[in-house]
């Protein structure tokens, strides 16, 4: 993939994401697709969240924990379809900014669980409403299909998901 030299990195980023869409092998439209809209979902989503002070990947820990309790580092590790060391690299950083805490596990005492502080559920708000307005620019263009769409990728995650289970 060539990539396009510009004087702002954002003029850069945005000739090379154009580039991607020329596809590399025939009759896989699908997945590239995916994975391109996937790509630009997740680079918007991050380009907003940087403004609120949020990195990557923190966003879907902090939505993981529920508003009022605790959840075990395992079950983040699990929902989050990563493995549990990931989490608690990420929790580390959490609870050093103070939007998590570790809390010790109700009847296992070798096992931590994370919470979130009063400061975390404000900023839980925040990454709810910046999703919220990503959610209408995204489905703004879709007119009356977002429902069908959605309802297709529903169905294409759930494929997904039961095929990367069974590889790991």
């Amino acid at each position: 993939m060539k990539v396009a030299k510009s004087d702002t990195p954002s003029e850069g980023a945005a000739a090379s994401m154009g580039d991607a869409n020329q596809k590399p092998f025939e009759g896989v439209e699908l997945t590239w697709q995916l994975l391109l809209i996937s790509k630009y979902t997740r680079a918007l989503m991050l380009a907003k969240l940087e403004k609120i002070g949020i990195e990557a990947g923190q966003d879907q820990l902090i939505h993981a924990l529920p508003l009022d309790g605790s959840l075990g580092v395992s079950g983040v590790a699990d929902a989050l379809n990563v493995r549990a060391s990931t989490v608690s690299k990420m929790a580390d950083r959490l609870v050093r900014d103070g939007l998590i805490q570790k809390v010790p596990h109700p009847s296992d005492r070798r096992k931590t669980n994370l919470a979130l502080t009063p400061d975390g559920i404000a900023k839980r708000a925040e990454i709810e409403e910046l999703m919220v307005g990503v959610e209408r620019e995204l489905s703004a263009g879709l007119g009356d299909s977002a429902a069908e769409i959605i309802s297709t990728l529903d169905r294409l995650d759930a494929t997904v998901l039961k095929k990367l289970r069974r590889l790991r």
